[in-house]
């Protein structure tokens, strides 16, 4: 994934690169699923034009709903740690299965 944050003033610009593997686990068999997830991994975060590698840790829970038959529509909601540094994560993911 790839996020970035523009600067402002008192702060420069941000960006983070990050790949990561988890867990995820669907509480239900019909159009619509409560899930949880957990995953991890590393992130290239450069900041004030420093760049560094960073762990990655995060829990959170998506509500997936599937429309058609293998595609789905999903908000997440995770708390995501970069580096020891916390931050709320909110996501609308679309899924294609196959």
């Amino acid at each position: 994934s790839y996020g970035s944050a523009a600067g402002t003033a008192g702060r420069a610009a941000a960006s983070v690169m990050s790949g990561t593997v988890g867990l995820r686990l669907s509480l239900g068999h019909g159009p619509l699923r409560p899930q949880a997830f957990a995953d991890a991994g590393w992130a290239r975060v450069v900041a004030e034009g420093v760049a560094a590698n960073r762990a990655v840790l995060a829990v959170g829970a998506a509500l997936e709903w599937f429309p058609a038959s293998d595609f789905s529509i999903a908000p997440r909601a995770a708390l995501r740690v970069v580096g020891g540094e916390p931050w709320m994560e909110l996501v609308l993911a679309l899924g294609g299965y196959f």
